[in-house]
């Protein structure tokens, strides 16, 4: 899109926190998505997750629309879907400021936002506002198993989806469901009465009793009833540059962590799960690699700042031209054919 490449640098002169402000402005505002080409819908690249059908598997990853404010912008740019939130119970400022430290030599992105959230009634009313032409998914968290409970049944027919945020890597607390058996137990039997498609998000690892740890984790969903899954969230890392020295990693070095997980899943439970691929997806190239290791969509967020408004057209070309080259007609058949 010439306007963003015009003023990608000036944006990048910008800090951070403040870059991330505008555009939040600008997309409030509907002045990219309203710019936008409007594409058809391609049969190629139609797909679906877990029953729910999609224009195309590019997904916007939880973390940007975080109050359902520019969901019609989003839904503007073609994504396939928009992950909304994720969304606390009540009102939350997050961490101290500054949220974000670029890592342009590798395409990261450092996020130490802290799950700031203006709670469930504010995003009610955002999403009972929203007219989005593709489903919603609404990423949910908490301190407690009560507090996603709560978020989830105060916005309950809303979304066509739910992530189930049990991995944060920045909140005050550093605890994560992910990492206690009896804790994960305790949520999944109090979201169990919400049966339409929760998704789990689990951390990336590096360790393999860290990648035992998820897999034994799934297998503990799989056994509640919870079959879905969404891999992977940011990497947790000190980081001195933001104001809670704790961050998550995003961008283009979380790719590698987040294709071994889809793969590891794969092996491990095959057409038992379904799986939304994150981590990095930042070309065609790498979407396809994701969707071929056993993932049946994927999301993006570090891409659209990398690549701007016009990324879902882009990821989309280059995506079909990927497929052409490996003799597939349809995403559908790209899933899992890594095997």
């Amino acid at each position: 899109m010439g306007l963003y490449r015009l003023i990608r640098p000036l944006l990048y002169r910008l800090p951070p926190d403040l870059t991330h402000e505008a555009s939040m402005w600008a997309f409030r505002r509907r002045i990219w998505g309203l710019s936008s080409r409007k594409e058809g819908s391609d049969p190629a690249l139609q797909t679906r997750v877990a029953g729910i059908e999609l224009n195309n598997p590019f997904g916007l990853a939880a973390g940007y629309d975080k109050n359902g404010e520019i969901t019609k912008s989003m839904a503007d740019l073609g994504f396939g879907f928009v992950v909304v939130g994720s969304v606390r119970p009540h009102f939350h400022p997050g961490n101290p400021r500054p949220w974000f430290i670029r890592k342009a030599y590798d395409g990261g992105l450092v996020n130490a936002m802290g799950l700031p959230s203006k709670g469930t009634s504010h995003v009610r009313e955002r999403l009972g506002e929203a007219t989005s032409q593709v489903p919603l998914f609404v990423s949910i968290a908490g301190d407690t198993a009560p507090e996603f409970a709560s978020v989830r049944e105060g916005l309950d027919g809303l979304a066509a989806g739910w992530e189930i945020n049990i991995s944060c890597p920045n909140t005050e607390t550093g605890r994560t469901f992910e990492e206690d058996p009896k804790a994960l137990a305790e949520l999944l039997d109090l979201l169990r009465p919400f049966p339409d498609r929760p998704f789990l998000k689990f951390s990336p690892y590096l360790r393999e009793r860290e990648r035992d740890r998820t897999l034994e984790m799934a297998r503990l969903a799989l056994r509640r009833g919870f079959p879905n899954f969404v891999l992977t969230n940011t990497l947790a890392m000190p980081e001195l540059g933001v104001g809670s020295a704790q961050g998550g990693l995003s961008g283009r070095p979380l790719f590698p962590l987040a294709l071994q997980a889809i793969q590891d899943f794969r092996a491990e439970f095959g057409d038992k799960v379904q799986v939304i691929g994150v981590g990095g997806v930042t070309t065609g190239e790498q979407a396809f690699q994701m969707m071929a290791a056993g993932a049946q969509a994927v999301e993006v967020l570090t891409a659209l700042i990398l690549r701007g408004p016009g990324v879902v057209r882009r990821l989309s070309r280059e995506l079909k031209e990927v497929l052409r080259a490996n003799g597939l007609e349809d995403v559908k058949e790209a899933v899992g054919s890594a095997e």
